[in-house]
């Protein structure tokens, strides 16, 4: 059984614009979509920060985690994120 929260919120979304009536006859094409999604993810083909296809001459391993990117920017501003949330992360415990 497919769950709806996992979808894209824009998947979502044009999902609620279908009639009531046929959003049981969409629960295969919803986790048609799901699965689709995560294979993209999985096999790294779009980058985390704009997704967008991926360039192999960016990828970088951040907190021991690797990452692919499409540009310097994405790198640059995904990168940033990173470190600032696993920052936050551990004043957090700390507390």
């Amino acid at each position: 059984m497919i769950t709806f929260s996992k979808l894209p919120k824009v998947l979502q979304d044009l999902i609620y614009e279908y009639n009531v009536e046929h959003r049981p006859q969409m629960q295969l094409v919803c986790s048609e979509l799901l699965n689709k999604h995560n294979n993209r993810i999985i096999r790294g083909q779009t980058c985390r920060n704009c997704w967008g296809l991926t360039d192999p001459n960016y990828t970088k391993y951040i907190l021991y985690k690797k990452y692919t990117f499409c540009s310097n920017w994405c790198q640059y501003d995904l990168e940033s994120t990173i470190r600032k949330d696993w920052r936050r992360s551990l004043s957090n415990l700390n507390k």
